[in-house]
């Protein structure tokens, strides 16, 4: 179930802000580790700041991704509904070159 409270942003770029890094998720992400169990169960997986899926452009929801432990993943969009809709064509613009540019 998405949260109620919108994303929070960076206020000088406008992009959503990232979940704290977390040093836990670099083995699921190097391989090391399996990231998934066998019996399903997620362990580490990528979190889309532009989000909720089926409200967001892909260009947009892929621009801005982080691998996060499953846990932190799952109450981080528990708290957060998605970041505020761009407003004009200048905005998503914006995000988009900036998101690129890391």
């Amino acid at each position: 179930m998405p949260g109620s409270e919108y994303t929070p942003i960076d206020e000088m770029s406008g992009l959503p802000l990232l979940i704290v890094p977390q040093e836990e998720s670099l083995p699921y992400l190097k391989g090391e580790v399996p990231s998934q169990l066998p019996n399903g169960t997620v362990l580490a997986d990528w979190n889309h700041a532009y989000h909720p899926s089926k409200e967001v452009a892909p260009i947009f929801r892929f621009a801005r991704i982080q691998h996060v432990l499953r846990g932190v993943h799952d109450e981080y969009h528990a708290t957060y509904y998605g970041p505020p809709p761009l407003r004009t064509k200048v905005d998503e613009f914006r995000s988009v070159v900036l998101a690129a540019a890391g």
